[in-house]
């Protein structure tokens, strides 16, 4: 009667890690949501703080960004329905497997086979749930007071191990921001990023003598945000309000 009394109260307490780890999460969300804005409003365009750093004289003309406004502000009612069920129902595809694994993770709480298949999990739907998850992830990586080691260890993963875009969007998105082609822009530009985080990915690159910044500085490290980043951001806070 021991064992079975010790059983039950260990299944109930990695049950209660578990529904205090979805109101976290919920709630973190919510909050990352918040400081969007303020936070990390700036790496979303990066194109903002440069214009200080490269001479007037040599800086691509850019059009002002003005207010900070909606992406899908101005957009027809039923796009943004669209937009919105699409972006709920990846969420929920995405998170209900998971769940499901963490309900076996707590009544098989002694098969470690499945605990490693759980955390491998957990970083995989955090990734796929996009941008905000995975800076909520990042986050919980930090708290060693909260959880326990094996779950610190693999949200770490988030904070080195970020999945990367293709090149072909880095292409587009300079191409975009500048009107100008990698090449006239930059002498060397690294197919391969040399970090990925949840915001963006960052290049080493040489600019072209034309556009070199104050003091003669040309080797430069460019950083090009994932694509959606911007719509889901925003999306999500939609949803949590």
């Amino acid at each position: 009667r021991s064992s079975s009394s010790s059983g039950s109260s260990s299944g109930f307490k990695r049950a209660g890690w578990i529904a205090a780890g979805c109101v976290g999460t919920a709630g973190g969300v919510f909050v990352l949501g918040m400081r969007q804005y303020g936070v990390t409003f700036a790496d979303l365009f990066p194109a903002k703080r440069e214009t200080h750093i490269i001479p007037p004289e040599k800086a691509i003309p850019i059009p002002p960004l003005g207010d900070n406004v909606h992406p899908m502000e101005g957009t027809p009612w039923w796009f943004r329905l669209y937009v919105t069920t699409k972006r709920a129902v990846h969420l929920i595809c995405t998170f209900v497997p998971f769940a499901a694994v963490s309900i076996a993770v707590t009544i098989f709480d002694k098969d470690e086979d499945l605990r490693q298949f759980w955390l491998a999990m957990m970083v995989r739907t955090l990734e796929a749930a996009g941008c905000s998850f995975q800076k909520f992830g990042q986050w919980l990586s930090m708290r060693p007071d909260l959880f326990p080691p094996d779950v610190i260890a693999a949200l770490s993963k988030l904070r080195n191990d970020a999945p990367e875009h293709p090149y072909e969007h880095t292409r587009r998105s300079i191409l975009e921001s500048f009107g100008k082609e990698i090449e006239e822009i930059f002498e060397t530009f690294s197919d391969t990023p040399v970090a990925s985080g949840t915001i963006a990915q960052v290049y080493k690159a040489r600019l072209r003598p034309e556009y070199e910044m104050e003091g003669g500085v040309r080797e430069v490290a460019v950083k090009v945000r994932h694509p959606h980043v911007v719509q889901e951001s925003y999306v999500d806070t939609t949803l949590l309000f």
